[in-house]
């Protein structure tokens, strides 16, 4: 392939993965009124990540309790936007969407990176959690720092491996 249809795709794939990121991330980020429609359903959705990161962590110790979006034990988390994962989960969709493959891997693909990235936040609540048991003074960092970097890391591998599954299927 020469130089010049390589850079016309790989602008096409810009262009739409910034399209479709600002799309989602605007509906994500956007400041809906208080109390409406997307504020119960993201508190929803919350409760949900807060019980099943609660039940996980219950597994490994017992005395764990859920209530709202808070899981309490020895540490407290409570989950919060933003805690969900969404925007690495939002920009590896906004590659999936732009990546030239079949709509039908790129769905199959999108699926299995959701469930990987909804993994990978789980083991992130999970450590965050025991972090501030044994070293709260790490918390702030490890919360802030480290696992933000860590979660645009695996997205972008994930992508990487899913664009080279997808491109298998071409």
């Amino acid at each position: 392939m020469s130089a010049r249809p390589w850079r016309k795709a790989a602008l096409r794939f810009a262009l739409a993965f910034i399209a479709v990121a600002a799309a989602l991330l605007t509906i994500y980020c956007y400041p809906y009124e208080k109390g409406g429609w997307f504020e119960h359903g993201l508190a929803a959705y919350l409760r949900g990540y807060a019980r099943m990161a609660g039940t996980v962590l219950g597994w490994l110790e017992p005395g764990i309790t859920i209530s709202d979006r808070t899981i309490s034990g020895r540490f407290s988390l409570v989950i919060v936007k933003s805690c969900d994962g969404m925007e690495p989960t939002i920009l590896l969709l906004a590659a999936i969407a732009a990546f030239p493959a079949q709509w039908s891997r790129r769905i199959r693909a999108a699926a299995l990176g959701v469930l990987i990235l909804v993994f990978v936040n789980l083991i992130r609540i999970c450590t965050l959690y025991y972090v501030g048991i044994h070293v709260p003074s790490w918390f702030e960092f490890a919360h802030l720092e480290l696992w933000p970097l860590l979660f645009i890391a695996i997205a972008a591998l994930t992508f990487v491996r899913l664009a080279s599954w997808m491109r298998a299927g071409a």
